[in-house]
């Protein structure tokens, strides 16, 4: 097992104040604009990925986003190097296309891409909810999908328990959504049943999910063993080319096929010696 690196990812939202700002094994990287609800010694890595236009100009969220990028002293996530953010540095979007393909719907799905690249076994999920404006809900589906993507890798998710990210709609599709030949008004009600979806996992939560090709990797397994053990004691095998035996495997008890007859000297002629191509010999 490979060393544990934890990635406490960051946004603005509510659950913003539950990161866990006092574990040092913890790294941070956050939102830009999240500047002024974060304590900046922390942050190990900014990202702000908008165009100059969106960045050069006055924010209302804050007095001088544009002077603070360039005094900046953290390496900050950006379109590319820009020589007036000194500490900007080019974001790998080219990398993460070819890998994931090109569903980054936000700048949270771009963050998660980049740690899986460089390698993470948990992620935190703090201040970030996508669920407040049409705009953000778009953004979350791209931002779930590679959660998906990280569960599947064996990433550990954190998520703080009032975080909206996989877990609405609360309703388990055919089996609570629909009642009385009808499907729910609205799929972010409770369902009939106090049943919660099992989708957000601490480390010490995460389900044991089951394996459908265990059978096959066990089998494999065993055929490997074998071969070792054959290996070890000297013993025969091969693929049925192995010392002219009919067969794909050790313990074939096959007659072994005889090489057809041949005059001695054509024979040498065509292999050329041993070792060695076949040539003319001048006359």
């Amino acid at each position: 097992m490979g060393a544990i690196r934890k990635i406490a990812l960051i946004g603005t939202a509510a659950t913003v104040y539950q990161a866990p700002w006092n574990d040092p094994t913890w790294e941070i990287w956050s939102h830009a604009s999240a500047v002024n609800l974060v304590p900046n010694d922390r942050v190990d890595r900014w990202i702000d990925l908008h165009p100059p236009s969106c960045w050069r100009n006055p924010k209302r969220w804050h007095s001088d986003y544009y002077g603070w990028l360039k005094t900046l002293h953290t390496p900050i996530w950006m379109q590319k190097k820009y020589k007036d953010v000194p500490a900007s540095v080019s974001f790998p979007k080219d990398r993460l296309l070819a890998e994931f393909g090109r569903y980054f719907t936000s700048q949270t799905a771009w963050m998660i891409g980049a740690a899986l690249t460089e390698g993470v076994t948990h992620l935190g999920f703090f201040g970030v909810h996508y669920e407040s404006t049409a705009e953000y809900r778009a953004q979350r589906a791209g931002c779930e999908w590679l959660m998906g993507i990280a569960f599947g890798r064996g990433v550990n998710l954190v998520l703080p328990p009032t975080s909206p990210l996989l877990s609405r709609p609360t309703w388990l599709y055919g089996y609570e959504s629909h009642e009385n030949n009808a499907r729910a008004a609205t799929y972010d009600e409770p369902p009939p049943q106090d049943t919660k979806i099992t989708a957000k996992w601490t480390p010490e939560e995460r389900p044991t999910s089951v394996d459908p090709f265990k059978p096959l990797r066990d089998h494999q397994r065993k055929i490997k063993e074998q071969r070792d053990e054959l290996s070890a004691t000297g013993t025969p095998h091969g693929t049925g080319q192995h010392r002219g035996r009919v067969g794909h495997g050790p313990g074939d008890d096959r007659q072994r096929v005889k090489p057809a007859k041949t005059d001695d000297r054509v024979s040498r002629q065509r292999r050329g010696g041993r070792g060695h191509v076949a040539r003319k010999h001048p006359r």
